[in-house]
């Protein structure tokens, strides 16, 4: 069974907001831990985390290359989690960025 989650992030106020099927596949309480870039971070695979980051400044550096998808996992209570992410880099007429996912998660 696929599970799909998604997320928004408004990169001037670097406020962000997950679906409550993220908040589940990540493992965390919606009351407890406040939806962030640094919060879902922590949780990827050490192994995967430098191309995961990688593939955010690529996106976020280039109106060109706004789309990324890739496969890692993340790392939650219940365990190593093999995901799909995909998402996009939005750039206004000044420049400035939000990032939003597509339905990503499985």
């Amino acid at each position: 069974m696929a599970h799909l989650g998604n997320f928004n992030t408004d990169l001037r106020s670097n406020k962000t907001v997950w679906s409550s099927e993220l908040f589940r596949m990540f493992g965390y309480d919606p009351a407890q831990v406040e939806p962030s870039v640094d919060n879902f971070m922590r949780i990827v695979h050490p192994d995967d985390l430098a191309r995961v980051q990688a593939s955010y400044q690529r996106a976020m550096g280039s109106p060109t290359q706004s789309e990324y998808r890739l496969d890692h996992r993340i790392v939650g209570p219940a365990g190593v989690r093999h995901v799909e992410q995909r998402g996009r880099v939005n750039f206004d007429a000044t420049g400035i960025l939000s990032a939003s996912s597509e339905p990503p998660w499985t």
